[in-house]
């Protein structure tokens, strides 16, 4: 599909739990090509996503985006419309992103953080993962 841009997010220092302000690399897949950029705060994506509207944002975890599930709402609630938000690894039954890797035909080094949201990106775009929904409760 042309024109069609999907972010992989990883957490590459912090956590959203935590006191330090978390970074994230942040893997761009736009026409097949990947570029990547790294240690960005969560508001910087945020500004991003609002400026270029990708079709997917895709996780390995989405709470590695906020501390708790009201967080994570109020997230959600700012995308743009017809942004989906989309975890890689499943819903009720997760696989692990390597496994998930390896099933789709490639590997990444699962310490670099650049290589993670790479292969989440990657795997949305191949149709892998579930869509988190505002409406339901899992």
């Amino acid at each position: 599909m042309e024109n069609r841009i999907i972010y992989g997010i990883d957490i590459a220092r912090g956590s959203p739990r935590a006191k330090e302000i978390p970074r994230y690399a942040l893997a761009i897949l736009r026409d097949g090509e990947i570029s990547h950029q790294s240690m960005l705060r969560r508001q910087k994506i945020f500004n991003m996503i609002q400026r270029e509207k990708p079709e997917i944002i895709a996780v390995d975890n989405i709470f590695e985006l906020a501390a708790d599930r009201n967080e994570l709402l109020s997230l959600m609630e700012r995308l743009p419309d017809g942004v989906k938000l989309v975890q890689v690894t499943g819903g009720l039954h997760p696989e692990p992103l390597v496994r998930l890797a390896k099933k789709h035909g490639f590997s990444f080094y699962p310490e670099n953080p650049n290589e993670e949201a790479e292969a989440c990106a990657l795997l949305a775009d191949l149709g892998v993962g579930h869509e988190v929904s505002l409406f339901e409760d899992i």
